[in-house]
């Protein structure tokens, strides 16, 4: 077992961080990072329209709903800025 301060590592490969009398399961948390990540890389092919065999008609009509969302988003903070912008340069 290697030991370094707060973390310790064994030959196993199994990695536990003790802090403040807890430890967290670093091997835990590099499961639930690997899964997520493969849930983004899966979103992001399915984005680029990539591997859509797959995916039914409503899986494939709600892809189109988080950038329409996230675009009215931007466009509406932009609005709000420029909004700003003008009334601060009627003041002048």
């Amino acid at each position: 077992m290697v030991r370094m301060g707060c973390l310790s590592a064994t030959n196993d490969w199994t990695e536990e961080l003790c802090c403040c009398g807890r430890k967290a399961s670093w091997s835990l948390e590099h499961a639930k990072l690997k899964a997520r990540m493969e849930v983004l890389q899966r979103n992001q092919k399915h984005y680029m329209g990539d591997e859509l065999d797959n995916l039914s008609t409503r899986e494939r009509q709600n892809l189109e709903h988080p950038p329409e969302g996230s675009l009215k988003h931007t466009r509406a903070r932009e609005n709000q800025l420029m909004n700003e912008s003008i009334t601060e340069l009627q003041k002048k």
